[in-house]
């Protein structure tokens, strides 16, 4: 625990802020945004009102970061159109049915109800712990490389990836499904990994030219296909579904039903692998418990929790966060508000 003396504008934001920097940002700027007007505050980098992200977006510059904050209030769309973005909100399901208590004191989502694009110029880009909410959101990736999109919520929001697209890794999210653009595309070297998908994934569309897709390590919960081409797909978990597709590999995966063509995967009662449990959070609850056969432990378990860099919780960016926060509630004006918080690392 840490006794902190600050003033009473935008403490918590202020505070989770400087705890984010690391060596690498500090030699970029840090940008705020929130357009929630009772926590907007003015300074050269702040961005509040209904176009605060598209505003700190324009203003970006190569290498900058961006902490879109817990509000609220929704934001709207928004481009990126520099490269080195790194786009950071709060996580995800951080109270309420299904959440993952505790893990941050504000437990405001940052909420994208339009369209964030990656385009032209915007290579090496990064977008981490924001919430795309309903049926008109989106994330489109086109003509652009080495995107990562890592620890987001996708409520029945889209990931569309077009034109020549090459290095994108799309990773740890709670993801709803990835899709094509109508036009032939480019898409080289993709990576799908430790993602739980609640839709399917379209990628083999007649025409398109795909090349390097792994898909692995993710939880498809889907009674439909997941259609993939010129694909390794292994250590997957399909709860519902199958896969299909041209030209793919597919192994080491725990599934309901036989893939024809592809013996090599493991056919399970899905009772036996651990249906979830009762009052888990929506995302803890596809966990594989300890078994000797469905995890045996390692890097080529199965499913979100396994390999090398497993889903986290809610999408906790790796960066420090406030987990609990006490405050004064009445100050004289002038006066100092005493601040007691506890913080921890995320990795």
């Amino acid at each position: 625990m840490h006794d902190l003396m600050t003033t009473p504008a935008w403490p918590r934001a202020s505070i989770a802020l400087c705890l984010g920097l690391t060596p690498f940002l500090l030699q970029a700027r840090i940008l705020r945004v929130n357009n929630n007007a009772v926590l907007a505050t003015n300074c050269v980098t702040c961005f509040s009102g209904s176009s605060a992200l598209q505003n700190a977006l324009s203003a970006a510059q190569d290498g900058d970061t961006i902490h879109v904050e817990g509000s609220s209030v929704a934001y709207g769309s928004g481009s990126v159109a520099v490269p080195n973005l790194v786009i950071i909100g709060p996580g995800y399901k951080l109270s309420g049915a299904g959440s993952n208590p505790d893990l941050q004191a504000n437990t405001w989502q940052a909420t994208i109800s339009g369209t964030l694009a990656f385009g032209a110029g915007s290579q090496g880009g990064t977008v981490m712990g924001i919430r795309f909410a309903g049926t008109n959101a989106a994330l489109d990736i086109t003509s652009t490389s080495n995107i990562t999109v890592r620890r987001n919520f996708f409520e029945l929001a889209e990931i569309n990836m077009g034109g020549t697209t090459s290095g994108v890794l799309i990773a740890e999210n709670y993801a709803y499904r990835i899709t094509q653009s109508v036009n032939p595309q480019t898409i080289n070297n993709l990576t799908v990994r430790n993602n739980v998908f609640t839709g399917t994934l379209s990628l083999n569309d007649a025409g398109d030219q795909m090349a390097g897709l792994i898909v692995t390590h993710n939880t498809f919960t889907s009674t439909g296909t997941q259609a993939v081409r010129d694909a390794e797909v292994a250590y997957n978990v399909f709860h519902q579904g199958t896969v299909s597709g041209s030209n793919n590999t597919v192994h080491d995966n725990l599934v309901t039903q036989v893939i024809p063509g592809f013996p090599d995967n493991l056919v399970v009662q899905m009772t036996n692998v651990g249906i979830p449990l009762v009052g888990a959070s929506d995302d803890g609850r596809w966990d594989i418990p300890d078994h000797p056969v469905y995890a045996p432990g390692g890097a080529d378990e199965y499913g979100i929790f396994s390999g090398i860099s497993p889903y986290r919780l809610s999408g906790i960016p790796p960066v420090p966060s406030i987990y609990a926060l006490e405050s004064t509630l009445n100050a004289l004006p002038g006066g100092s508000v005493q601040v007691t918080l506890s913080t921890r690392a995320n990795p």
